[in-house]
């Protein structure tokens, strides 16, 4: 009877031992699933505050409203420059048919006419009186009446001339060249202008494809973190089992 006793207690005992063993060979295994899986969370927590830290917000809903307000006002600014250059060139034509009047009207003005061949005999004189100069014919004191007649005749024609302008659409030139001038300078502004929409637009492209890549890899890292999750709970568990597990004893009732 006592080495029956002593055969099952031995059986028992090994039971035992080998089921801690198992308990035991269970636990590495969650063990160190638990460490490859803090591991692999570890590098993807890593990676996603790399990808961020450059680049922001990197929220995907927020970049795609950044690039539909960046391509809504580089549409508008595009339609009011195609605008401002229809403007600019009938004002350019407005231009040069007011100044074709303005030569028109000075050709057919018999006082700036008769100026014009004053000017023009004045320098005929002032020639003459130079080349007698150069052959010491007369002194240089000859020559000052020559050039002062010259000098007021073109004074007297510039004035006709300013006149005329005047009265046949000067100042419409005038305001005219002054609304192109602001139109230049609005075209300018507006290249530059559209020149910075559009590298705003590409950054935004490339930022979104980095929100794609961002959002994948956090879904890789909740994945992730819900393995380790999942892998501290066996090990826990394991651990507890192997806590609580007591070898098996063998009592004989009534036994002598």
């Amino acid at each position: 009877m006592a080495e029956i006793v002593k055969n099952f207690g031995r059986a028992l005992m090994g039971a035992f031992e080998g089921h801690r063993n198992r308990l035991d060979s269970a636990s590495n295994l969650a063990a160190e699933e638990a460490r490859r899986a803090e591991k692999e969370l570890v590098e993807m927590q890593a990676g996603l505050r790399e990808l961020s830290g450059p680049h922001g917000n990197l929220s995907r809903r927020a970049i795609l409203a950044d690039i539909e307000r960046l391509r809504s006002d580089l549409q508008r600014i595009k339609m009011d420059r195609a605008s401002s250059d229809v403007i600019e060139r009938a004002t350019s034509e407005r231009i040069a048919v007011a100044r074709d009047k303005i030569d028109q009207q000075l050709k057919n003005d018999e006082i700036t006419s008769e100026l014009e061949q004053i000017v023009q005999i004045c320098a005929e004189q002032l020639a003459r009186e130079e080349e007698l100069f150069k052959s010491k014919a007369v002194s240089l004191s000859a020559i000052g009446p020559a050039r002062e007649k010259l000098a007021k005749a073109r004074i007297e024609l510039a004035k006709r001339r300013e006149e005329m302008g005047k009265s046949t659409g000067g100042d419409l030139i005038s305001s005219l060249n002054k609304e192109l001038a602001d139109l230049s300078i609005s075209a300018i502004q507006d290249e530059v202008q559209i020149d910075n929409l559009e590298r705003q637009l590409v950054e935004a492209r490339n930022l979104l494809e980095y929100a794609d890549r961002y959002e994948r890899d956090s879904l890789k890292a909740d994945i992730a973190k819900r393995h380790l999750e999942e892998a501290i709970l066996l090990r826990e568990q394991i651990a507890r089992k192997i806590r609580l597990i007591q070898p098996s004893s063998v009592s004989v009732i009534g036994g002598v």
